[in-house]
């Protein structure tokens, strides 16, 4: 249930930047947290929700650029460039059909520039 027209402005507006500061800070404290090896609490309960998720069968939709995440955590990879699906299957699958050995490189293939880079 989203903000509705009956709400005051500065309640929505509120809302929004709550939002925009939690996902910043979460982005933040995750980033932060791989790079230095560190599973937070809250990191480990989710690992074992998600696991249990995937063991029951249940589809998970997990976006991210980092393709070393994706080729250790995703069974089908789905590449979108530009609003178009370009690509579809395991990233084993990808890997060959790009002909590149990571599977960073074949995303960068397959979407066909080196925009994913950087």
């Amino acid at each position: 249930m989203g903000p509705s027209s009956s709400s005051p402005s500065w309640a929505n507006n509120a809302a929004f930047w709550l939002f925009i500061a939690a996902a910043l800070t979460d982005w933040l404290d995750g980033k932060i947290a791989r790079e230095r090896g560190i599973v937070s609490d809250f990191g480990r309960f989710m690992d074992a929700v998600i696991d249990k998720l995937r063991d029951a069968g249940q589809c998970i939709l997990f976006s991210s650029h980092v393709m070393q995440e994706v080729a250790m955590l995703c069974d089908d990879v789905v590449v979108i460039a530009h609003g178009t699906v370009v690509a579809q299957g395991t990233p084993d699958g990808l890997r060959e059909r790009a002909g590149e050995p990571g599977l960073e490189d074949a995303f960068v293939k397959l979407i066909g520039s080196g925009e994913g880079l950087g």
